[in-house]
Parts: structure tokens; C-alpha cells; sequence
């Protein structure tokens, strides 16, 4: 199915059941516009990491389809961030980034810049030769959103990435993740369970509802430039306030 203009993929009828006969997700249909920031929003066991896998190959649905604007995603053109970085806890932070090329058996003479580019674009120079044990919570998150970059992906997938990390270091993750997208023009799929996080980062925000989850509703976010004094502005109060009325709605749904 060929897609409109401006779109990256479009998920139709995407149903989800584990062996075990948890039914993860039930009749998914979302469309990804491309160099944007959807961001899945829902309670605890909804689907929305389910859905993330699906989209990066990980997990395969039973039914619906997955149409792109292009072939279907390579390997290379796919990044996902875990909640976890999941560094390798004996490399430094170069060998940490060059893992997926030398996965893919790439020469390192034809990554070198690539790998200095994404260490320049999270922040981390100077620490190329830090180990995971000796860097912070956040930093260790940068490491993880310049691997997962450094192939250039056409999609960046993140699950939770910062819900572990400390409000003022979310803060900042959040900035230098939008300060990133603008640089790189990528398309983001992020997942978290925070309202202000969701409209703080997102140009479209897909409520699920609670498990099976469902695409409950579809919100785009037009805030404008986000910036420091954003989130105590009445237009990002009002915004919130309207996003978590439709995750009460969910609930009584």
C-alpha cells in the first residue's frame, strides 16, 4: 500500500498474542509521519514496548501489517534505545559505539568519523575512554542514543530511556534529545508512561488503552519551540491536562 507524502510507516490491524495467551495488543492501526516524534503513551502492560519490537523486527505480529515508505528496514536503519543502556560493562565508550559495526564486520577506518560525530552530538567528548563504571546514569544513556545512532538510522525507537534517571537529568535528556532529532532530521518513536515527558517531546502522542492495548486516540502536540520555560507555561499545563483525561478515559473504557 503506497503511502501519502510525509509518512514513514503505517501500522494496520497489528494484533499481538503470546504463547502463553497473554493478548499483548488488538487491532493497532497508527501511521509514523516521518521526522517526527510519536510517542506511545499508556498504563503498565499495554503493549507499548510490544509494539516497539514489532516495529524493529524483534517480535512478529499474528495479524495486521507493517507498510513502509521505502523497503522494508534494514538492520542499519533501525536504531533502538532500552530502558537500560546496556553498555558492555568492559569497553569504553568507543568500543561501545563501534559494537553494531563490528557486529556487522564494517572496517573501523570507514566508522572512525561516524563514531566521532555521534560522540560530539550527545556530548561526550573527552570521555571516549571511559568505561560504563565510570560515567553517570545520564551520560551512560548518551552512550546508548550515539550507538544506536551512529548507523544513521531512518528511525530511532526508544523504549523508556530515562525513566530510571533523576527529573533534572530527564530534563536534560529530553532537551538534548530534541536538539538531536532537529540535527539529524530522524523519525523517533518513544515510549514512556509520563504525560509531561509525552507532551514535552512529541509532535503526535497515541494513547493506548490498558491491555489488550489499543490506539485509544491520536493527539498532534503544537507547542512550538520547546524551550525551558515551556513546561510552566498554561498552554503545556492545559495540554497535559488533556492528555491524562484521556488516559482516565481508558481506564473507564
Amino acid at each position: 500500500m503506497t503511502l501519502s507524502a510525509g509518512n514513514l510507516v503505517r501500522i494496520t490491524g497489528i494484533s499481538r498474542t503470546f504463547p502463553d495467551g497473554t493478548a499483548a495488543l488488538e487491532n493497532v492501526s497508527l501511521t509514523i509521519r516521518d521526522a517526527s516524534i510519536t510517542t506511545l503513551l499508556g498504563p503498565s502492560g499495554c503493549g507499548k514496548s510490544t509494539l516497539l519490537r514489532i516495529l524493529s523486527g524483534l517480535d512478529s505480529a499474528d495479524t495486521g501489517t507493517l507498510d513502509w515508505n521505502t523497503a522494508v528496514p534494514k538492520p542499519g536503519d533501525l536504531g533502538f534505545v532500552f530502558q537500560d543502556a546496556t553498555l558492555l560493562p568492559w569497553a569504553n565508550v568507543w568500543d561501545n559505539i563501534h559494537l553494531p559495526f563490528r557486529i556487522a564486520g564494517t572496517p573501523s577506518p570507514e566508522v572512525n568519523e561516524k563514531i566521532r560525530g555521534v560522540i560530539s552530538l550527545v556530548g561526550l567528548e573527552g570521555f571516549e575512554g571511559h568505561r560504563p563504571d565510570q560515567l553517570s546514569g545520564g551520560m551512560r544513556m548518551r552512550v546508548s542514543i550515539a550507538r544506536a545512532l551512529a548507523t544513521s538510522p531512518s528511525i530511532l525507537l526508544m523504549d523508556e530511556p530515562f525513566a530510571a534517571l533523576d527529573e533534572i537529568t530527564r530534563f536534560r535528556l529530553n532537551d538534548d534529545l530534541l536538539r538531536i532529532q532537529e540535527a539529524i532530521n530522524c523519525t523517533i518513536v518513544f515510549v514512556t508512561h509520563s504525560v509531561y515527558e509525552a507532551v514535552y517531546l512529541s509532535d503526535q502522542i497515541a494513547v493506548m488503552s490498558p491491555r489488550p492495548g489499543r490506539i485509544f486516540a491520536v493527539r498532534d502536540i503544537d507547542l512550538g519551540s520547546r524551550n525551558s520555560t515551556i513546561r510552566s507555561s498554561g498552554e503545556f499545563a492545559q495540554t497535559c491536562g488533556s492528555i491524562s483525561a484521556l488516559l482516565a478515559e481508558t481506564e473507564a473504557a
